[in-house]
């Protein structure tokens, strides 16, 4: 077990389509920690962030008796581009967004989401049945008081005054406006590749190169969530592709997606530059050690698919599949409050736990083992340390079922 302990680590983390700026991912991150080092009786410190147009950056600081690590935490950017969705007229959204749906669906791509996972099959739909239910809501509404107030000439004004009404509350509850932003951006990103992010890929994929050449780093973790896996996929891709000789004789970069959304982008058929991109990565060999989380409870990720296999290749035994459980990480009377919230269940994924799992974001990202070593393990962290965060002595952490997709599931 002393030979898995680290003591120093990088992580790039690039979160899903969710467009908080820098400020509030380091204060949500800070606060979590905190959980975190509650739940596993760890130090946990956090320092202040250094912002920049590609990342927001901190160190964090973690230990016990046992051990002490530090993580320096690169958030990827891409806020700005979201906030740029954000600020359109729902006049051009909407629109957009309808435009995007028609293209999924006449393209073939929602039947194929369908056959793969029904549950991401009703995600896909949730705001197209939203707006259906929003349009006869108002037209009721426009009609009914037209016709209370004896305005037969007002009807379609009314209507118009439900319908911006209702639409304000959905985009307020039920994030209508923000699943239509994502749709929006997922097809330019289909069509035209990461053209709104080009340069600043590119310039990670440099900086990836830089870290790993590094003496005094144990590994480089790359962690994406929901959509952000596909740009974290598209990062791994592009280095690959530019390495230099000495980096590939270093140890392998560990990539890590978690509730991904490689399969909405993948399933299309105008994504065979991302296709090709996800294939580059899963025959790279010992170069990228790839695992990915999922989770049935979650309707916004493929549970039970392969993002390899599922795209048309062959198995290679990478990415290594994990099926976790949201119910076992979230504190039970938090659960029962939570649990229809999509969303919430969603982001669980790199929220801190409220009590031990075999799955945690910050064990992974910011703990004293291996990323690439606890990734693989289907127990995690948990025969590992004891209640007091001392490490249980020395064992065997061989885990004969890491290749299975079972695990714990949800």
């Amino acid at each position: 077990m002393v030979e898995e302990l680290i003591r120093r680590r990088v992580v790039i983390n690039v979160g899903g389509f969710d467009g908080e700026g820098p400020t509030g991912v380091h204060r949500r991150f800070k606060r979590d920690m905190l959980r975190f080092g509650r739940v596993w009786n760890f130090q946990t410190v956090a320092a202040d962030p250094t912002i920049t147009p590609d990342a927001v950056r901190w160190d964090v600081f973690v230990s016990s008796a046992d051990f002490s690590v530090v993580t320096e935490f690169h958030h990827f950017r891409w806020d700005d581009v979201i906030e740029r969705y954000a600020l359109a007229s729902p006049w051009r959204r909407i629109p957009l967004g309808l435009v995007a749906f028609c293209d999924f669906l006449f393209s073939g791509t929602a039947l194929r989401y369908l056959r793969h996972s029904w549950r991401y099959a009703l995600f896909f739909g949730y705001p197209i049945v939203v707006l259906f239910i929003i349009l006869m809501a108002s037209t009721t509404i426009g009609v009914y008081l037209s016709r209370s107030l004896t305005l037969p000439s007002a009807v379609l004004p009314l209507c118009f005054l439900a319908f911006i009404t209702l639409i304000a509350f959905a985009d307020r509850w039920l994030y209508l406006s923000l699943l239509f932003d994502d749709w929006i951006f997922a097809r330019r990103y289909i069509l035209s590749g990461p053209i709104e992010l080009q340069a600043r890929l590119h310039r990670l994929s440099v900086d990836l190169e830089r870290l790993l050449l590094r003496d005094d780093l144990d590994e480089v973790v790359i962690v994406g969530h929901s959509l952000g896996a596909a740009i974290a996929i598209d990062l791994v891709d592009r280095w690959l592709r530019a390495r230099s000789a000495r980096s590939c004789e270093l140890a392998p970069v560990t990539l890590i997606t978690l509730g991904a959304s490689i399969l909405k982008i993948g399933l299309h058929p105008a994504a065979q530059r991302f296709r090709a991109s996800v294939a580059n990565i899963a025959t790279a060999g010992g170069t990228v050690t790839w695992t990915d989380f999922q989770a049935r409870s979650d309707f916004m990720n493929f549970h039970f698919c392969n993002p390899v296999t599922s795209l048309g290749f062959s198995a290679t035994g990478s990415p290594v599949m994990r099926s976790v459980s949201i119910r076992n990480m979230i504190a039970p009377a938090r659960y029962k409050r939570v649990w229809r919230n999509l969303y919430i269940i969603h982001c669980q994924f790199v929220r801190a736990n409220d009590r031990r799992a075999p799955f945690d974001y910050f064990m992974l990202t910011c703990g004293p083992l291996k990323s690439a070593m606890l990734s693989q393990r289907r127990e995690g962290a948990m025969s590992i340390f004891d209640a007091e965060g001392r490490l249980i002595p020395p064992r065997s952490i061989a885990d004969p079922d890491c290749a299975s997709l079972g695990g714990t599931t949800s």
